[in-house]
């Protein structure tokens, strides 16, 4: 009876002050964002994205620096601001601060993926959306580092959000703020560009859905409205253009691609592993080499960087798959590591989501639900089929906010006849889904679920930024300090005997050779670890060298 009482209470909450609700998972995401980004150490990538930051401050910028995006310039603001102040931190504290505002940029996506929620399916469908992106493994873990995945998955779920009000209103102020939030997506990571088929798709299914529902007085207005259609799509990209101009201080607009690709292969030599003729970018050069770009000089160099690392599989390590190695990847990377990196619940309901979407018909041509599947499967699919850089489930961000909205029907759904027995099994599933991630903070960056049972094995599934991206420097330390006086060897470069502790990339072949630790993989199971990412071996005595 008590416990019934209390889900009454909870229910009766959750529908009267649904935004108190809100708020309050809003404030527990940025606890948890805020523990994870002050007790690791910076990753591999942060530096060069905190560099490229501080160099745009500077104004210093005129050439691309790999596939690095205007956007961290956030990240580098705190840091700047402390030292125009003369105010000295620790350089543990200077991390932090530097990630804050990708904690902040976390949370607003949770409110955005409340209020989209809340839109389709009431309160309950709202919360139980912010609910699991609050209790997402990965957006916790990369919602606190200062990197750019982050920013990526908002920019890139606002832009679908504004211009799905655009198609419903049709005014000129909606249509201004769908088109410079959608430029600021290409401003904060270059894979926004994906957002244009998925924006072109809408705008089809909703013509399809219009042309089914038009009333036969509505013939005489065509021209007119197609007219007005036009206006707004040059308005559009026109805006588009614009902010990502802007974003790059107007530097080397209107040059040609071949100025660009001569730059390329006269600092960067990238013609050593791409003849003529081969790639997107030499594709494009040749039809286009001598046509002005609207687009700023840094913009194009780094699609064209980023276009020659996917061809060849440039610009990152060996990738890592239930035990093996390839440059280029598989096409079943991102799906394998979706389902071991995503929590079981979370899994479950978006699953039921998908089915209750088609089986009852809510994805209709014109309904959000469609244009969200649709969203999902085209950078899922891009990612699964087109991409080589494989190197962790981050580059699926800007899936999950769709996939959370989609699961919130879950909150106000119940099937036929059995309405009590489906909400006992949804208070199991959150009760289960925030335990399951919290067990492994403040290491986020390295969660799998239950299908990983054992921790000490999880390198046999994946690596890299899915489990050791350089964040337990201070775990590592840690272990040391508890261990002082006891011979240790880290990371050695030859076999040895004793307590061995080696890093995951390392053991695996993705940093270094493949072969160096193959005596440790092929003979010895870890025994403890400290954090996730580093491995501790006892390798006994009358062990061969």
């Amino acid at each position: 009876m008590t416990f019934r009482r209390v889900a009454v209470a909870a229910g009766a909450l959750v529908e009267r002050r649904p935004t108190l609700c809100a708020s309050l998972l809003l404030l527990a995401l940025l606890a948890l964002s805020s523990v994870d980004a002050y007790d690791n150490t910076l990753t591999y990538d942060e530096p060069v994205h905190l560099a490229f930051g501080a160099k745009l401050l500077d104004g210093g910028l005129e050439h691309a620096d790999s596939q690095r995006m205007p956007i961290s310039v956030l990240n580098a603001l705190p840091q700047r601001a402390l030292r125009s102040m003369g105010v000295a931190v620790s350089p543990r504290t200077g991390v932090w601060l530097s990630r804050l505002p990708t904690v902040i940029g976390s949370a607003l996506l949770g409110w955005f993926i409340f209020g989209w929620s809340r839109r389709l399916y009431g309160p309950r469908g709202g919360l139980l959306s912010l609910f699991l992106f609050a209790f997402c493994p990965t957006s916790l873990a990369h919602g606190s580092l200062a990197t750019t995945d982050m920013y990526g998955a908002l920019f890139a779920f606002l832009a679908v959000l504004t211009f799905t009000s655009f198609m419903k209103i049709r005014s000129w102020p909606s249509l201004l703020v769908a088109a410079a939030i959608m430029g600021v997506a290409q401003l904060a990571k270059q894979t926004a560009l994906l957002l244009f088929p998925v924006l072109l798709m809408a705008l089809s299914l909703r013509h399809i859905a219009n042309r089914r529902a038009r009333r036969a007085d509505y013939r005489p207005e065509r021209g007119a409205v197609m007219l007005r259609g036009a206006l707004q799509a040059l308005a559009y990209f026109a805006i588009v253009l614009g902010t990502v101009n802007a974003g790059y201080g107007f530097k080397g607009t209107f040059e040609t691609l071949d100025t660009h690709q001569r730059w390329l292969e006269s600092d960067q030599g990238l013609t050593r592993a791409v003849p003529r003729g081969a790639g997107l970018a030499r594709r494009l050069n040749a039809a286009l080499g001598q046509a002005p770009l609207p687009l700023p000089r840094v913009y194009v160099e780094t699609f064209l960087v980023g276009q020659y690392y996917n061809d060849t599989g440039r610009g990152h390590g060996p990738i890592y798959l239930l035990g093996n190695l390839s440059q280029l990847g598989w096409r079943a990377y991102f799906p394998v590591a979706f389902v071991l990196k995503t929590p079981l619940p979370t899994l479950g309901l978006i699953l039921l989501a998908v089915f209750v979407s088609l089986r009852t018909g809510r994805a209709r041509l014109d309904s959000d639900e469609l244009l969200i599947l649709c969203s999902a499967a085209i950078l899922l699919g891009y990612f699964s089929l087109f991409c080589t850089a494989q190197i962790g489930i981050r580059y699926l961000l800007p899936v999950l906010p769709f996939l959370y909205v989609l699961a919130g029907q879950c909150g106000s759904w119940s099937p036929p006849g059995g309405r009590r027995y489906w909400r006992a099994c949804l208070v199991t599933l959150l009760l289960w889904l925030p335990i399951s991630v919290l067990s492994y903070l403040p290491h986020h960056i390295s969660y799998f679920n239950e299908v990983c049972w054992n921790r000490l094995h999880l390198y046999q599934y994946l690596a890299d930024s899915n489990l050791d991206w350089g964040q337990d420097g201070y775990a590592l330390d840690r272990y040391l300090e508890l261990h002082k006086g006891q011979a240790i060897a880290v990371n050695p470069a030859n076999p040895t005997t004793g307590t061995v502790v080696v890093a995951v990339n390392s053991l695996v072949g993705v940093t270094g050779s493949p072969h160096t630790f193959q005596w440790l993989r092929d003979n010895y199971l870890p025994t403890a670890r400290a954090a996730y990412s580093w491995l501790v071996y006892e390798i006994p005595p009358s062990a061969p060298r």
